[in-house]
C-alpha cells in the first residue's frame, strides 16, 4: 500500500527568504512555509508568491515538488 500522494493544507507558519541557502539560491526571493498538511504531518517547503497573500491559517496545495531537490512548491488553494 502507498502512501496518499501530497495535496494540500494550511499555513503553520512562514518566512519571507532574502538570501536562500546554496541548495536553493537558484530561486531568488521566495517565502519559506511551514504547513500541516490534511494528512496530519507538516512539511515545509517554498512559495514563491507574494508573502502578502499568505498568512496563518491561510488554505495551501502543493503545487509540484522538485524532484532534484527534493523540495515541494506550494501554491495558495
Amino acid at each position: 500500500m502507498s502512501p496518499e500522494p501530497l495535496t494540500g493544507g494550511h499555513v503553520v507558519d512562514f518566512v519571507p527568504v532574502l538570501f536562500p541557502p546554496e541548495n536553493l539560491k537558484g530561486l531568488g526571493r521566495y517565502v519559506s512555509v511551514l504547513v500541516k498538511l490534511d494528512t496530519g504531518c507538516q512539511a515545509f517547503g517554498v512559495f514563491r508568491g507574494d508573502p502578502e497573500r499568505i498568512q496563518v491559517g491561510t488554505p495551501m496545495v502543493v503545487a509540484h515538488v522538485d524532484a532534484e531537490q527534493h523540495v515541494p512548491f506550494f501554491d495558495v488553494a
